[in-house]
């Protein structure tokens, strides 16, 4: 109900946590900036007003006119702390299963967004090898998950539908221990059809770099 706390009682925070690069600064533009601002604009803001070089690795925050934070600006200045922070999650077991010696990625989708920073280049970051198709079809996905033992790729909800509508997919992507999915939310029903037949290291993460 109204006035009621979403969260009554703060967790803990883990032992373990992956921090941004020692020296990096968080800079909060206390302002207020147009939320129509692209990533351009915002990058001559921080060079003009702050002198600084917003491809440099830190973190530049704005606020809109009613005080909320609307924009958090990253650039390749911040590809060191992405590609750690993903890695860990796979050495981990955060992304399916911990790491194995025999991992192979799958990249079946634009290398930008969430395929390049959650699989491709983490991949190539630990130097494990992957498959890169030229086009999302399920059976040319399934075939090639199962003529090179793949173990990790990541894909939107109507991928892994279609995966799992394919004649013997589950005997043909049984190697699959890291499936990343995002993009648009998984109904409840169709999430259980899919962990049956793909296999239950379903990993969600719709939402991670919008959030």
């Amino acid at each position: 109900g109204r006035g009621k706390p979403v969260q009554r009682i703060a967790r803990a925070a883990p032992k373990h946590m992956i921090g941004p690069r020692a020296g990096t600064r968080v800079w909060l533009a206390a302002g207020i900036t147009d939320a129509r601002c692209g990533f351009d604009t915002l990058a001559a803001k921080v060079q003009t007003a702050l002198s600084e070089d917003p491809y440099g690795g830190h973190v530049f925050v704005f606020r809109g006119r009613r005080g909320e934070l609307f924009a958090v600006h990253t650039s390749y200045g911040n590809w060191d702390a992405i590609m750690r922070i993903n890695c860990e999650l796979y050495r981990t077991g955060l992304y399916g299963q911990p790491l194995e010696s025999d991992e192979v990625g799958l990249t079946v989708q634009q290398l930008m967004h969430g395929t390049g920073m959650l699989l491709s280049f983490p991949f190539l970051q630990m130097g494990l090898p992957q498959v890169v198709l030229p086009r999302f079809d399920a059976e040319s996905m399934l075939e090639t998950i199962h003529e090179h033992r793949i173990t990790a790729f990541f894909g939107v909800p109507g991928m892994l539908t279609r995966l799992a509508d394919c004649p013997n997919a589950a005997e043909r992507a049984r190697t699959l221990r890291h499936s990343l999915y995002g993009g648009a939310p998984l109904g409840l029903d169709e999430l259980r059809r899919v962990r049956r037949i793909l296999g239950p290291s379903m990993v969600q993460v719709y939402g991670r770099f919008e959030a």
